[in-house]
Formats: C-alpha cells, structure tokens, sequence
C-alpha cells in the first residue's frame, strides 16, 4: 500500500511525522534551556536590586481594589487564565465517529497586578505574557456555555488535567481554569524596573468624574480593563518597582513552585518531550524503509 502512493502524498505523509517529531525535539530542548536558565540566574532581594532581568522569591499579596475573581468558578484569585471551549465535529463525520476538535468559546486572561512581597521589599507584577506555572488547575464538563458547577476540583500544577477515562457527548463544554492566589509563594523571573513619577499619576489623582460626559454600559472585556487600571493606580502609591516581561529574548516566568521544583519539572517536561519525538520519526523511518526498502 505504502508503494502505490503517489511520491507526493508519500513524501507530505512522511514529512508530517518529521514535522511532529521536530515540534517535540524543540520543546524539548526550550524547556531544558529554560531549566538551565533559571537555575543560573540568582535569586535577588527586591530592596536595593538594580534594574535588568532579575529573579525574586516571596509571596503574592493583593492590591488593594477592585476584587479579582475567576471568571468561570467565581474564586478570589490574584490571577487567572480560563477557557471555555465546545466539542465539534467535523462535516460529514457520524456520531459514531467520536469528537474531531474542541474549538474555543471563550478565553480571559487576568491582566491585574499584584504585589510581590520579599524579606527586603515589594514590587509590582505586571503578569501579561508571562509563562504561569498556576496554584491549581481545573477542568470539568458540562452542557451549556456558562458553567452550572462552581466549585470544580482542584488539580495540582503538575498532576494531569485529563482523566485516563473521558467520556463526552455532542455538545459538550470543556471548563478549563488556572489560578494564583494571595498568599501563595512566588518566584518571579522578567524584567525589573524602578519607574520615576510622572505627571499622569497626579492627573489621575485629582481628576474628577466629568459629569456631563454621556455614560454607557461597559462591555465585560472593558469592565476588565478599567478595574485592571484602577489596580495598577493603587498599585503604584505602594511602590515604583515593577517586574514584567522585557523587549529581549528572555522568558518571563511566575511560578508558585521553588526553583528546585520549576528546575526539575521543567528539565523532566524536556526529557519527555525529547522522548516524544522518537515516536513520529521512527514512524517516518519506517515509512520511508516500507517504500524504498
């Protein structure tokens, strides 16, 4: 069978599994760099730190505000990421022939700072773009769009999302919720950067509600946004200090494990990837021996 293909579907076939194998390899080998990384660079105390890409260690602590809540189970959390995602088939698939894609409904990432506190100081974390490696994690299944069940279990950062028996029906919603907490251990690896005052802090300060300005009703994405500013307002009367991602090269990582735990888990992730990959190649391997063999 594998003769009779015509050579350019052969060579699509054989270069797919190549593809796949070189996707693994990459993550692989990324995630072991970032391993060796953040094993590399030293841990700082905040007071006193200069600015450039540093790494801290110390505790989530709130900023005083708006609340922050998980969008999906309604949980105060310093931060958040959630999905809402529908089972879909493809046309001209039966319903027999079991779920083709999950194509996502809804997406929110949390956009709110927080204070990262140390022994010597506190900063400000600006988490948009970061690599998150959450508290908890929760996935559940459901019928509607908004989630009926509030209150999911909670799947530690390392402990699989998926049950090894899953079974799912058409129409089917996927709940996906990753969180950080006030209160959790963080360790924080970007960009850091002390801010000088500026003349828009004492504009935002004195600024009075215009009350000829026509009013609306927000959006929820907007509603976000404006708590969002109003967060990083409070935050900046507590300190100047922020840490965030930069313009280089260099990941942005927040993590409630300790750098031992981030170091080993992500060297572990980078084995398995690398591992992963022999499965494509040898296929492809033995794809190419089938034909010309």
């Amino acid at each position: 069978m594998i003769a009779a293909l015509p050579l350019g579907v052969f060579i699509i076939i054989v270069l797919f599994f190549v593809a796949m194998a070189v996707l693994a390899i990459v993550a692989g080998v990324t995630a072991r760099k970032r391993a060796a990384l953040v094993k590399a660079t030293p841990t700082s105390p905040i007071h006193g730190a200069t600015d450039g890409y540093r790494e801290f260690e110390g505790r989530i602590e709130a900023v005083h505000g708006p609340s922050v809540t998980a969008p999906l189970t309604g949980w105060p959390c310093a931060w958040y990421h959630a999905t809402v995602e529908r089972q879909q088939r493809y046309p001209g698939s039966n319903d027999d022939a079991g779920p083709d894609a999950w194509v996502i409904v809804h997406e929110w990432t949390s956009g709110a700072p927080m204070l990262l506190r140390d022994g010597a100081g506190v900063c400000v974390v600006n988490p948009s773009s970061a690599e998150v490696t959450p508290t908890d994690r929760s996935r559940w299944f459901g019928t509607t769009e908004q989630p009926t069940d509030r209150n999911p279990k909670k799947i530690g950062p390392t402990e699989a999302l998926n049950p090894v028996f899953q079974v799912t029906s058409t129409g089917t919603y996927r709940y996906t919720e990753e969180r950080l907490y006030a209160g959790d251990p963080l360790l924080a690896l970007g960009e850091f950067r002390v801010h000088g005052a500026d003349a828009s802090d004492d504009e935002d300060d004195d600024a009075e509600t215009d009350q000829t300005k026509p009013t609306r009703t927000l959006t929820d994405e907007e509603a976000q946004w404006e708590r969002e500013d109003a967060l990083f307002a409070a935050a900046r009367h507590v300190t100047r200090a922020t840490i965030a991602r930069g313009s280089g090269k260099r990941p942005f990582i927040l993590t409630t494990t300790s750098q031992e735990k981030h170091v080993e888990f992500s060297e572990k992730g980078g084995l398995a990837a690398i591992g992963v990959a022999i499965v494509p190649l040898a296929i492809a391997l033995l794809l190419i021996w089938a034909r010309f063999g």
